[in-house]
């Protein structure tokens, strides 16, 4: 039993005929590629030219294809038979051939496996079956939502209903679409990404960094020589100096406390505190202007308004007058 939704979105696909992919995306030749047995296929790229490649094995040997031109320039009709198969190998992949000889290629289709289902840029690629064992290739710009009708969003490019399909996808690289059955492979191709342009200029910038020793955020700055931890160093020793000059007997020890500390002991008794205001009362004893600068302290003057501290300015006035 099926739901309302999944029932609306069947009929949608049913619907959907075939349809050419839309820009960029281009096929590469007029016609599928007949590959008789065919039982998976993988992605390489091509170390002189930068293309990507698929690499495909069937029942007669192994076979590699430039996925830009369709050229095949490369073919084993009798390679090991010890790695002739993916399943000989846990990571499913086969020795590669031509250019990319010794390489091994992971490869998706009877034995398992899978190609890419998305691109770097928001392309995506489903295999849906509402008439099973029918298959049908989607691809779509929305994400996979298939939302309205076919040629909107969304695109039926491939069904294969007279072969069994064995793997379709993207290339690593984000620039090839292939869908492969039992019989044949089919290719879609674009040009560079605006993405992968900019990849490969991040990556000669780093090459080139490499080269000169340098960085990209160092770009712009003014050239002051190579960094050093010597300054670092030279501080370290100049501590270390310092400290043995202090606590060798009889050097001068400098003092660390403040000078109004000392001028505070001087009278016992009296405690710092704000400047008194100029509206206190009070008689001003004779002297008391000296008395109370010579108990200044860092935070302030004596409190002159306390008994005890004009008892002591009185008697220093008294005592000047004696003198």
């Amino acid at each position: 039993m099926i739901t309302e939704y999944e029932q609306k979105l069947r009929e949608r696909y049913l619907a959907a005929i075939v349809m050419p992919a839309p820009e960029p995306w281009q096929p590469v030749t007029d016609h599928r590629t007949p590959i008789g047995g065919l039982l998976g296929i993988g992605f390489a790229v091509c170390p002189d030219s930068g293309h990507d490649l698929v690499m495909v094995v069937s029942s007669d040997g192994h076979g590699l294809f430039d996925a830009v031109t369709g050229e095949k320039i490369a073919r084993d009709r009798n390679p090991d038979p010890e790695t002739s198969t993916p399943d000989a190998d846990p990571d499913l992949t086969c020795p590669g051939l031509g250019p990319i000889a010794g390489v091994p290629v992971r490869i998706a289709g009877l034995f398992g496996g899978g190609l890419h289902s998305t691109t770097p840029d928001g392309w995506t690629l489903d295999i849906v079956s509402p008439e099973w064992p029918h298959d049908r290739v989607i691809l779509s710009a929305d994400g996979g939502s298939h939302k309205g009708p076919a040629g909107g969003t969304w695109w039926h490019v491939f069904h294969s209903e007279y072969s069994e399909l064995r793997a379709a996808g993207f290339s690593p690289s984000g620039r090839t679409l292939t869908v492969a059955t039992s019989s044949d492979l089919t290719l879609w191709t674009r040009p560079e990404t605006p993405l992968r342009r900019l990849s490969g200029q991040r990556d000669t910038a780093r090459e080139e960094d490499g080269r000169t020793g340098g960085t990209r955020r160092d770009a712009g700055r003014p050239d002051h020589g190579p960094r050093t931890r010597q300054g670092g160093a030279s501080r370290r020793r100049r501590l270390r100096r310092t400290g043995r000059q202090r606590s060798q007997p009889g050097a001068p020890q400098a003092s660390t406390r403040p000078a109004s500390e000392g001028r505070e002991s001087e009278v016992p008794g009296l405690s710092p505190c704000r400047p008194p205001s100029t509206s206190s009362p009070g008689p001003k004893p004779v002297g008391s202007r000296s008395a109370a600068s010579s108990h200044r302290t860092g935070r302030g003057r004596a409190c002159s308004s306390s008994p005890t501290t004009r008892a002591v300015l009185a008697c220093t006035g008294v005592r000047q007058a004696e003198r």
